[in-house]
């Protein structure tokens, strides 16, 4: 919304919001950041080059107040990463999800569990129902901002997911540190 409304009061909400998600799971705070750096960098390099720079200077005091406000917990994170390692590559292997993942159900699903089960294992249970599959490819039939933007955001998790079985999860595990420490990709 702050790309829209350019308001100082939707980035500071924003960043209330990512705060607050880094607290309650790094997991989702790692991979939303990264979705919304490359939601931002698309949306920003279509702008011309004054309102860009009018949000992004509206974003700063904001994101620095976030990561001010982060810091301790990532400074606990950091500890604990200090005497427990990396994730090792076999682990994250293990919950890395495959395109077969995105076929699989719990064996409770009501609908789908008998029939598409064998198709993954517990945090690779990732089929999100045949409803849900329309709705989106009917919901992207069109392209606006907005549809792109949910489309980028839907991209970018469903590459994560799929973990070490992309040479793009390997890169940021190299560049990006929290990533190192994230045992499930597929939770993306």
């Amino acid at each position: 919304r702050v790309l829209e409304s350019r308001s100082r009061r939707e980035a500071w909400l924003t960043m209330a919001c990512f705060t607050g998600q880094v607290y309650s799971c790094i997991y989702y705070s790692v991979f939303l950041a990264t979705a919304l750096l490359f939601i931002a960098g698309y949306r920003l390099v279509r702008m011309p080059s004054d309102e860009r720079t009018r949000v992004i200077r509206l974003m700063v005091v904001p994101v620095v107040a976030s990561a001010v406000i982060a810091a301790p917990y990532a400074a606990a994170y950091l500890l604990n990463r200090s005497s427990l390692g990396d994730r090792i590559d076999r682990d994250v292997y293990l919950y890395s999800a495959t395109l077969r993942n995105y076929l699989a159900t719990s064996e409770f699903n009501l609908l789908y569990g008998r029939t598409s089960e064998w198709f993954g294992q517990p945090e690779r249970l990732l089929f999100p129902g045949i409803t849900a599959v329309v709705l989106a490819m009917v919901g992207l039939a069109q392209f606006d901002r907005t549809r792109i933007t949910l489309a980028i955001a839907g991209v970018t998790g469903f590459v994560l997911s799929l973990g070490l079985n992309t040479p793009v999860y390997a890169a940021l595990r190299l560049v990006v540190t929290p990533y190192r420490g994230l045992r499930a990709p597929a939770a993306s």
